[in-house]
């Protein structure tokens, strides 16, 4: 019986385009003994141009669609909420509750049965939907590394003179970026090919070589990571229990290290 799964991407940029085709590709070649049930998008049709290059890929590719607006859903609510957490420095309890609606909106339009993919969704996901689904978060460090948006993680790395950078796929809790590792990589930023980039950030405060070297290195990473999960759950090698990450045995872990299998 093949595994099915949903996606969430809000589509806006390439990236996300050739992660969803890279998965795809996968399952068509039969590396994935999956299916894609749906693709979740929070942007609709003419939002964004690089948005609409996902949407009719996914069509072209025979998968059911769901959209449903963020930007329109409660607009004058969401941009008062959203005012509101800048000049606190955190998030609002009003946006707090924009963002549950939002989930719940969601809820009512997508399917219950299945593990759900984060792939480049650049919402927070609440907690009554994080209780609800089994939900899987592709995040630009490994275990124990920064958190935030790719660009965040790139940076406190640099700031912080990290000797290693990584990816993981991780389950989504209510503390962003905090739920257990499901599986990792990492890779060292130190050596020949960096030295001469950490020279100069630390003679120029120029981090534009490194932080695109870093990058560089975690993006190439992240398709296989996404793909080698899927598959893992695909095959049974791992599965998750009350909110736990454990292996065919029933036995807790703490995350597959794919750094043998993922160069």
């Amino acid at each position: 019986m093949n595994y099915k799964f949903g996606i969430f991407s809000t589509g806006r940029d390439n990236e996300a385009i050739k992660l969803f085709q890279e998965v795809y590709n996968s399952i068509e070649q039969g590396v994935i003994n999956g299916e894609i049930a749906y693709l979740f998008c929070n942007r609709v049709e003419g939002e964004k141009e690089i948005t609409d290059s996902l949407l009719k890929l996914v069509r072209d590719c025979g998968i059911e669609l769901i959209t449903f607006s963020s930007k329109s859903f409660n607009r004058e609510m969401r941009e008062k909420a959203v005012e509101e957490s800048k000049s606190g420095g955190s998030d609002s309890p009003l946006l707090i509750q924009w963002r549950n609606e939002y989930d719940k909106e969601i809820m009512e339009r997508i399917p219950q049965s299945f593990d759900i993919y984060l792939v480049g969704y650049m919402l927070i996901i609440g907690p009554e939907m994080c209780k609800s689904y089994n939900i899987l978060n592709l995040h630009p460090a490994p275990p124990g590394g920064p958190q935030g948006s790719w660009q965040e993680v790139m940076r406190k790395l640099i700031e912080s003179n990290a000797k290693e950078a990584g990816c993981m796929m991780h389950l989504v809790t209510p503390e962003l970026d905090k739920g257990p590792p499901i599986s990792y990589c990492t890779f060292p930023i130190v050596g020949r090919d960096y030295e001469p980039l950490w020279k100069e950030y630390y003679s120029t405060d120029n981090y534009c070589k490194l932080f695109s070297k870093i990058r560089e290195e975690e993006f190439k990473r992240e398709s296989p990571l996404v793909i080698h999960t899927i598959k893992a759950f695909a095959d049974g090698k791992v599965r998750i229990e009350e909110k736990r990450v454990v292996t065919t045995e029933g036995e807790a872990t703490k995350g597959y290290c794919l750094n043998e299998t993922i160069k």
